[in-house]
């Protein structure tokens, strides 16, 4: 079975709160797959928002602030315990599904590659009823590939994920009709290993 290495303890509050909003992002886009987490997602998100308020207390000083923040971290912590034992079993030998989830796996021994190619080529387009399609080429090691997206302009922190799929294409729904897009793709492969991010094509969803 594949393994999760969180290394939560190199992790200071705040940058234990930004891994952890991303795995509740990535959890939450693939939530027919995490259909049953032993955290309700949305339990998952008050901790963590609760952590984040904590720690904002915590900028003022005093010694109550510092112990209640970390009574909120220690309750985000196992909760990223419990959700990761919990992707490990569904996930079983596919790790393409602990990259889905936003963990990262436990190193096992020397890869045969170093790097992953960014993807290129990518074409997209409109299909109707708020569908856009996009595909690229194939990279080689790839296990799977991480679709986002974003409406037009370009905002870093306004990029949405989509399910990780195995092949170089993804079809994108529920997008507003009429509305112009961005999409970006990176390639995944063993250990956690991700490419850059190809770059952007704009796409008009109708």
């Amino acid at each position: 079975m594949a393994k999760i290495a969180l290394k939560l303890d190199g992790k200071n509050p705040d940058a234990l709160i930004t891994f952890a909003l991303d795995i509740h992002t990535r959890m939450l886009a693939s939530a027919t797959l995490f259909d049953a987490p032993p955290v309700a997602l949305t339990d998952f998100k008050s901790d963590i928002d609760a952590l984040q308020a904590a720690q904002n207390e915590t900028l003022m000083g005093g010694r109550a602030a510092t112990i209640s923040r970390n009574e909120k971290l220690k309750r985000v912590v196992a909760d990223l315990k419990k959700l990761a034992n919990y992707v490990e079993n569904v996930a079983d030998e596919d790790v393409s599904i602990i990259t889905m989830a936003g963990m990262p796996l436990r190193q096992r021994g020397p890869l045969r590659y170093d790097f992953l190619e960014k993807p290129i080529g990518l074409k997209g387009e409109g299909i109707g009823n708020g569908m856009v399609a996009v595909r690229w080429k194939r990279i080689s090691y790839a296990k799977a590939y991480e679709l986002e997206y974003c409406g037009d302009p370009i905002i870093e922190d306004k990029w949405q994920p989509t399910p990780l799929v195995s092949a170089a294409s993804a079809t994108v729904n529920g997008l507003n009709r009429k509305v112009e897009y961005w999409f970006r793709v990176r390639a995944c492969g063993s250990k956690g290993m991700v490419s850059e991010w190809s770059s952007p094509l704009k796409v008009l969803a109708f």
